[in-house]
């Protein structure tokens, strides 16, 4: 299973920014998430949670002061975020959930962790392999939630290299979200951007959705 990278979602405009190793399931890059508008590591902080999503009124266990933003530039996620995820590190405190994207619909994210983020939402995910002996991943997103239709989500062009400095640190994938089976799905506005550490596992990512 593939350690996550980071994630990032927010409303209707484009989804998305960001361990010690685990078995092959992956957790997305940071991703970045936000809702249709014009498509983790991990935290230590929060438990992990494949099938239940917490509440809307879900909050970190950290007082963030008013007026908080969480805005990271993509290597301050892969630096300080997604590669201590990666390494089993303490994360600084933030508001970056443990979610697995691959089992929920976008929207049914953004209404329940709307009252997280601002346009973008961030989760920490685990990803799986499309075959036991490949490194392909599998974008297919199955729920069992009633009248919440299925679909995946797919690439929109090559990796853009993430830099700290000159050294290449992580890399930057953007992936939008059909609804239905491939290749005859129904193209949404959500969009993702997946991250991954240079050198970490395979299938290890974050996710930030929009």
């Amino acid at each position: 299973m593939e350690l996550p990278h980071p994630v990032k979602q927010s409303p209707p405009m484009e989804l998305p920014h960001p361990v010690k190793q685990s078995p092959p399931m992956e957790l997305p890059h940071p991703v970045k998430q936000s809702p249709p508008s014009p498509a983790a590591d991990i935290p230590a902080t929060v438990p992990s949670n494949d099938n239940n999503i917490p509440p809307t009124n879900y909050v970190s266990n950290f007082n963030f002061p008013v007026g908080y933003r969480f805005c990271p530039f993509d290597d301050e996620l892969i630096c300080h975020y997604l590669k201590k995820k990666v390494m089993n590190q303490k994360l600084p405190p933030s508001e970056i959930p443990e979610v697995n994207l691959y089992k929920h619909n976008p929207e049914v994210l953004s209404a329940k962790y709307r009252m997280i983020g601002q346009k973008e939402w961030y989760f920490f995910t685990p990803r799986d392999r499309k075959y036991p002996n490949g490194n392909r991943p599998n974008r297919a997103v199955g729920s069992d939630e009633p009248g919440v239709v299925n679909g995946y989500w797919k690439a929109t062009g090559s990796d853009r290299e993430i830099k700290h400095g000159s050294t290449v640190i992580g890399f930057k994938k953007a992936l939008v979200f059909y609804e239905g089976k491939p290749p005859k799905g129904s193209k949404t506005k959500w969009i993702m951007h997946e991250f991954r550490v240079n050198d970490a596992p395979p299938l290890r990512s974050r996710i930030n959705m929009r």
